[in-house]
């Protein structure tokens, strides 16, 4: 009996796990990040054949092969990308893969491990945001997803950036009075509004995303506080992510209900989330009435396993951790 190796390549790290075909689990590792965004192929295939190789190692089995090795990654859709990329892991493997490795993309994996062989939605709104649902026929639809410049809506960027353009609608009289402007400038540690342009356009460029993203904790706070100006952009975000997750239910075959809704991302994990919860809650039954709130089976690592495991048997196996 071979192993199987799952892997999740993210763009702040990059977790593994094996276990034999029967699903027991001999080992897990994390390594850094690994996003084709930010890597080039040679070294994200490097970052992902040494996590594949210290689980192997780690993993202190007599088995001396590996069945199906499974890597969730974002960016490498394209096949000869992927390709390029499944040829440089496997090159020079110190054993032997029974099966070429397979790159699924990281948004599969999310979604085999939240939800497993069941039907259902995953939201996610981190700094990024996206809905992704599982049908009765194992169909996979999404929404959003698309990046900071052509979508995320009501994810950690969206918020933040519309608080910032707030801030700066004060500024010019166009908009109202708004305490996130205190938070915002001492978040950037600035005196005046306008001192943000410089940090923006140059001095955080190459962290933009993810700099303007971590205004949304402040946003919510303010919120909280009784602030409406961030109030709205809150409520707003639930509408966005509601109206994402309603895509996908609308396109989805249902049997039988309640249809469960995941929540995941450090957004749908603020203790102050209410308004948006509130907004995000009023788009579902426009999609389907019958629906329940679900807690994620697995992590998405272990998603990859699955589908690795499914590979090899034809079937989803239940994780065992000893």
């Amino acid at each position: 009996m071979g192993l199987l190796i799952g892997v999740d390549g993210g763009g702040t790290g990059t977790r593994g796990i094996v276990s034999d075909e029967s699903g027991n689990i001999l080992s897990e590792t994390t390594s850094g990040p690994c996003n084709l965004n930010t890597l080039d192929i040679g070294d994200a295939a490097a970052r992902l054949k040494e996590i594949i190789c210290k689980l192997f190692h780690k993993a202190k089995s007599k088995n001396t092969s590996v069945t199906h090795v499974v890597v969730a990654l974002a960016g490498a859709e394209r096949e000869g990308k992927k390709n390029k990329l499944i040829e440089l892991i496997e090159d020079k493997l110190p054993f032997t893969v029974t099966n070429r490795v397979e790159i699924i993309p990281d948004v599969q994996a999310a979604l085999l491990g939240a939800l497993g062989d069941d039907q259902g939605v995953v939201v996610n709104s981190g700094t990024g945001a996206i809905a992704l649902g599982q049908d009765a026929m194992g169909d996979i639809v999404r929404a959003d997803g698309w990046g900071y410049l052509l979508g995320d809506e009501g994810s950690g960027y969206w918020i933040g950036l519309t608080a910032i353009k707030k801030v700066l609608e004060e500024k010019d009289g166009r908009g109202k009075e708004t305490s996130l402007k205190r938070r915002v400038l001492n978040y950037y540690d600035i005196c005046e509004v306008e001192n943000i342009i410089p940090l923006i356009y140059e001095k955080y460029k190459p962290l933009l995303v993810e700099s303007i993203a971590g205004v949304a904790p402040l946003v919510f706070e303010e919120a909280s506080a009784g602030d409406q100006v961030a109030r709205t952009i809150v409520s707003r975000a639930g509408y966005h992510l509601g109206r994402t997750a309603k895509a996908v239910l609308d396109r989805m075959e249902y049997e039988g209900c309640p249809v469960k809704i995941v929540l995941t991302g450090g957004v749908l994990k603020s203790t102050k989330k209410k308004p948006l919860m509130d907004s995000f809650e009023a788009e579902l039954p426009k999609a389907n009435p019958d629906w329940t709130y679900a807690q994620r089976k697995y992590s998405p690592e272990v998603g990859a396993l699955l589908k690795a495991g499914k590979l090899s048997t034809g079937e989803l196996f239940k994780p065992s951790w000893s």
